[in-house]
């Protein structure tokens, strides 16, 4: 039977009580019960119809139940707010605390910028083909925001300090450390050699 395949059709995508189902089912047979007398001339087009009334009705008994389901709101992610800031001493105030100048990189910085992502210093400096991202925050967490799965991840003693070194065959392209209540990280594009990326994290004024 037409109908009986289109409403099996219909109800594998859709879910509805018992009690609907047969409210469903019965409107169906009763408007292909009240055109019975013209069965032989338009038997197809009256099954089709008698699907599409499946549809409708399941429809209009499905709908004003999902639009009065409460929403469950979603998880808030907070963006830090991005502010640039002219110099060193400006990026200071930003944060509230000290940042360091990186004296000892093993190129000239051509250009230096300076970002306060809320309460995280970041120092870009620029070179002629090197750059190396330094930030500093109040953590306890890895602040660099490199997630890089590196092939090699060793640790180094310098001045009292153990810096995380990670990098591949390249080198090192992080160094992860801690200053008191800071945590401190570096990261050079292109990785550089061990002793120059120490010497760039722990050179400074």
């Amino acid at each position: 039977m037409i109908l009986t395949k289109a409403y099996k059709e219909i109800m594998e995508r859709v879910r509805l009580t018992e009690e609907m189902e047969q409210r469903v089912l019965m409107g169906a047979l009763a408007a292909m019960e009240s055109s019975a007398s013209s069965r032989a001339c338009g038997f197809r087009r009256w099954g089709a119809l008698a699907a599409c009334l499946v549809v409708m009705a399941a429809g209009a008994l499905l709908l004003p139940g999902l639009w009065s389901q409460p929403v469950e709101p979603g998880p808030v992610t907070v963006t830090p707010q991005m502010v640039s800031a002219a110099t060193q001493q400006e990026l200071e105030e930003l944060v509230g605390f000290p940042v360091e100048t990186l004296t000892g990189l093993p190129f000239t910085p051509t250009q230096v910028e300076y970002t306060a992502y809320g309460e995280m210093a970041q120092v870009r400096y620029v070179g002629e083909e090197q750059t190396a991202v330094y930030r500093k925050a109040v953590s306890e967490e890895d602040i660099s925001g490199d997630y890089t799965l590196y092939d090699h991840i060793w640790q180094v003693e310098r001045d009292g300090v153990t810096l995380t070194l990670k990098g591949n065959e390249e080198g090192c392209a992080l160094v992860l450390w801690k200053q008191g209540d800071f945590s401190c990280s570096l990261r050079f594009t292109p990785p550089v050699e061990e002793t120059l990326a120490v010497d760039g994290a722990m050179g400074k004024e």
